[in-house]
């Protein structure tokens, strides 16, 4: 609907709309002066069909104007769609880049939006964020979650790809990795990780499915 309103403006800020509605009444009137002029056009749909040659440059020759006045007509129905023809791929043009310049703008005001509605965190919270994890990857991930929960752990994350990040017990990270083998869970993964900064701000601003 947007790219509609926006095509209607463009044809409205440009005049195309009354250039084009001209140009098709001058194409009838014109196919009416050459049945009236021309001895060997008798009918107004072979008037239109010669007009249509002429404005296409197509050239078919089974119909040809001999009057001055009917050759005087063809040489203005051919200027009128050169003239027409280059308003129409101006308006198009105009359009597809208003298209990019509303889409961007779109974009710009969607990531203003998420930077308003970001979290206020004090410095130590953004430190404590932005700190040392435990970074698990396992299949099993709701397994893995429940036995967490069993040994205390409660400062955790799943993300995508079957990780789970957690924020706590760090100079535990030995006993954890032994405590969860124990109960049977199958760890992919183990490491101790540090969450920079930019992927934080890119994770709530959803830039990161961007990247």
């Amino acid at each position: 609907m947007k790219k509609l309103k926006l095509l209607w403006m463009i044809l409205k800020r440009t005049k195309a709309t009354q250039i084009l509605s001209g140009y098709i009444v001058f194409l009838f009137v014109s196919a009416a002066i050459i049945q009236l002029v021309e001895p060997d056009i008798n009918h107004y749909g072979d008037a239109l069909w010669y007009c249509y040659a002429v404005l296409s440059t197509a050239g078919f020759g089974d119909i040809v104007a001999i009057t001055f006045i009917g050759k005087l007509v063809s040489v203005l129905v051919t200027i009128y769609t050169i003239f027409v023809v280059a308003i129409v791929t101006g308006v198009v043009v105009n359009y597809y880049g208003q298209i990019v310049e509303m889409q961007r703008r779109e974009t710009a005001m969607m990531f203003l939006d998420k930077l308003e509605r970001l979290p206020e965190l004090s410095k130590e919270e953004l430190e404590k964020r932005c700190s040392d994890y435990i970074e698990i990857q396992t299949e099993d991930v709701q397994k893995t979650c429940t036995v967490l929960e069993t040994l205390g752990i409660h400062e955790y994350k799943v993300t995508e790809n079957h990780v789970i990040h957690i924020y706590e017990a760090l100079e535990k990270a030995a006993w954890l990795n032994t405590e969860l083998v124990k109960q049977d869970c199958v760890l992919d993964g183990f490491r101790v990780a540090r969450e920079k900064l930019e992927n934080y701000f890119l994770e709530l601003t959803g830039g990161a499915k961007n990247v």
